[in-house]
């Protein structure tokens, strides 16, 4: 279990997702993982054997949705089907919407598919407000993010976004996207007040600063984590075959 990074002390929710086996490291991937590689690599050849070698010789080489790689992978929503991290985790995000002064301002909680499905239920819960809406995102058959199931966000609706992992801020601004494309046939634009996310394991601080600038962005967790483009990758360099999570 990793005590420090970059000289800061991990907290209580990250060791919450760490003994729930939501935690990948280089050194320790978790039976849970369901691992699979990734497709165009030459000479790669996934059996038994070579999934146990990257346990056994402390090697993880993992591609995040941002298509970027990274050697640590959390999947948040792994620590989020026990309701004890759930729970945390909704009290978490609750306190730091609250100090923001943003509880009062949310009518309608969403978030991309499928990681913020979990965080969506763990928060509302939290708020615990009769007048607070849960909704979700789907993707389409070209993986577009979409708002289905009679779902609807007419009315100037105060929207509060949410996902499980802030890497580069990408799964939110398709989210936004989603959500303004459902209420451009009534002529509306839809009203952020912010976004919460479990996680946010931006490995360049300047990045999540940014995207505070347009709506406040409040993470439960802060725990900045390498990630290279594949060009820079240095465990690409060293021929370590590359996986995505299924």
């Amino acid at each position: 279990m990793m005590e420090y990074h970059n000289g800061i002390q991990a907290n209580t929710l990250l060791r919450r997702l760490e003994e729930d086996g939501a935690v990948a490291y280089a050194n320790r991937i978790p039976v849970g993982f369901k691992l699979k590689p990734v497709p165009g690599q030459p000479d790669l050849r996934f059996d038994a054997a070579l999934h146990e070698e990257i346990e056994e010789n402390c090697e993880g080489h993992f591609l995040l949705a941002s298509h970027k790689h990274t050697n640590v992978f959390i999947q948040v929503s792994l620590g989020l089907r026990f309701v004890g991290t759930s729970k945390a985790v909704g009290f978490e995000l609750y306190k730091l919407l609250r100090e923001k002064e943003l509880l009062d301002q949310i009518d309608v909680v969403i978030g991309p598919p499928v990681g913020a499905l979990s965080v969506v239920t763990a928060l509302q819960y939290a708020i615990d407000s009769p007048k607070i809406e849960a909704m979700y995102l789907n993707r389409d058959a070209e993986g577009k993010f979409r708002l289905g199931r009679g779902f609807q966000l007419k009315g100037g609706k105060r929207i509060l976004l949410v996902d499980d992992v802030f890497t580069t801020g990408g799964s939110l601004r398709k989210a936004i996207a989603a959500c303004n494309e459902s209420v451009r046939e009534y002529g509306e634009q839809c009203n952020f007040v912010g976004a919460a996310v479990v996680l946010n394991r931006a490995s360049d601080p300047e990045m999540f600063r940014l995207a505070t600038v347009t709506m406040p962005l409040v993470a439960a967790v802060t725990y900045p984590l390498r990630d290279w483009d594949e060009s820079a990758c240095p465990y690409c360099a060293r021929n370590i075959p590359l996986f995505a999570l299924e």
